[in-house]
């Protein structure tokens, strides 16, 4: 079972920026204005925070679910053990600042395709 965890935790350690940056692109890159972001960017947080929102264990972070599989591999000397919301208030910051970015990219292709 150890050896489970630790080929997970390490898949984990590239997955989740991976795959963070991975939504964040793809969400972003489409959006057409404020309230699309917000539209597609709530969700898209939500489903971050939930399926790679970390937590300290003593292996390192993982997701948060994973210490409920396995409740022996809590950190109780950890200051801050859950991240969840750190993580989410991150990439709810990261989206803001991609979204706003590619629209304005799009408005700057728009005004110099109409001149």
């Amino acid at each position: 079972m150890d050896s489970l965890v630790g080929l997970f935790w390490f898949f984990y350690l590239l997955i989740c920026p991976v795959g963070t940056l991975a939504v964040l692109v793809l969400v972003t890159a489409t959006c057409e204005g404020a309230n699309d972001l917000v539209r597609r960017g709530v969700p898209a947080v939500l489903a971050l925070a939930l399926v790679l929102g970390p937590i300290w264990t003593e292996i390192g972070p993982m997701p948060w679910w994973v210490p409920r599989a396995s409740p022996r591999l809590l950190n109780p000397t950890a200051s801050v053990q859950f991240l969840v919301w750190q993580y989410a208030a991150v990439c709810a910051g990261a989206f803001l600042v991609f979204g706003v970015a590619a629209m304005a990219i799009r408005a700057k292709r728009e005004r110099d395709r109409n001149k």
